[in-house]
């Protein structure tokens, strides 16, 4: 017969998207319920809001680089360069601001795995 592993549990994986209905849903007795705590869940809220947003600048930004390209022509005066797409800067300063809330909130939550 196989015995259980002692200690905490394997992390549950949770998407962005369905974390807070996942919080909402859990038994009072889970292992994550029990050390969820009202502040954090001010702050989990929080973070989820802003996560929205940034998914949201994310998409808009990858449509940019997408229709104009990574490289771009820039005209000024009689001046023509080829340089970088600011949205190309833009986006991965937004991806590190997004995957900076995620660790957050998987700090906050011990048990629970957030997923993108």
């Amino acid at each position: 017969m196989l015995q259980k592993k002692r200690g905490r549990p394997k992390n549950v994986k949770v998407n962005v998207r369905t974390l807070l209905e996942y919080l909402e849903a859990l038994p009072a007795e889970s292992y994550v319920a029990r050390n969820l705590t009202p502040d954090k869940m001010i702050w989990i809220k929080r973070y989820v809001e802003e996560l929205e947003y940034l998914e949201d600048m994310l998409s808009r930004l990858r449509e940019d680089i997408d229709q104009h390209g990574e490289i771009e022509d820039f005209i000024q005066g009689a001046q023509r360069l080829r340089r970088a797409n600011p949205s190309v800067d833009m986006y991965h300063a937004t991806l590190r601001t997004y995957r900076g809330l995620v660790n957050k909130i998987n700090e906050l939550l011990q048990g629970v795995e957030v997923v993108w």
